[in-house]
C-alpha cells in the first residue's frame, strides 16, 4: 500500500473548519436568544456550525476516497498573486486620492494584468464595473461615498 497524500480537497476542508472555529471563538460573546426572539448571535453561530460540519464532511470524504492517492500540486503563479494583492493596496490609495469611481476603474484595469497582457475586454470590464458600482452605491444604497474626489457625490 502506497503512502497516502492529503489532497487539496482535504486541505481545503481543514481550512474551512479552521475558519469556522475562528468565527465561533470571536462570535461566542453574542447572545444566541433574547426573551422571545432570536439574538444577534443566532445567525453567525448557525452559519459557523454549518461551515464546520461541511468542512468535516470534505475532510472525511478525502480520507475515505480512494481516487485521490497521488496529487499533483501545480506551480504557483507568483506574478498574478502579487498583482492581485497589490491591487488591493492600489485601490485603497486611489479611493483616498481620487474617489470611488476612478479607484474602481484603475484597480480593475491593473488587476486584469494578472491574466496576461492588457486587452480590450479588460477595458470594457473596468467600465462596466465602474457603472455598476456607481448605480449600486450611489443610487441604490444612497451612500455618501465621494464618487470623485472633487466632491461630486450622491
Amino acid at each position: 500500500m502506497g503512502r497516502r497524500v492529503f489532497s487539496g480537497n482535504g486541505l481545503g476542508g481543514l481550512l474551512v473548519v479552521a475558519i469556522g472555529f475562528f468565527f465561533y471563538i470571536y462570535g461566542n460573546h453574542l447572545q444566541f436568544y433574547e426573551e422571545n426572539t432570536i439574538g444577534a448571535g443566532y445567525m453567525p453561530m448557525s452559519l459557523t456550525t454549518i461551515l464546520v460540519v461541511l468542512g468535516m464532511i470534505i475532510c472525511l470524504q478525502t480520507i475515505f476516497s480512494s481516487s485521490e492517492r497521488n496529487v499533483f500540486y501545480p506551480r504557483i503563479d507568483w506574478r498574478s498573486f502579487f498583482i492581485i494583492i497589490s491591487a488591493l493596496a492600489l485601490f485603497s490609495l486611489l479611493i483616498s486620492f481620487f474617489g470611488l469611481l476612478p479607484g474602481v476603474f484603475f484597480t480593475v484595469l491593473y488587476a486584469s494584468l494578472a491574466a496576461g497582457p492588457l486587452r480590450w475586454v479588460a477595458f470594457w470590464a473596468a467600465i462596466a464595473m465602474t457603472v455598476i458600482i456607481w448605480f449600486v452605491f450611489g443610487f441604490g444604497l444612497g451612500l455618501t461615498i465621494p464618487m470623485l474626489k472633487n466632491g461630486v457625490g450622491f
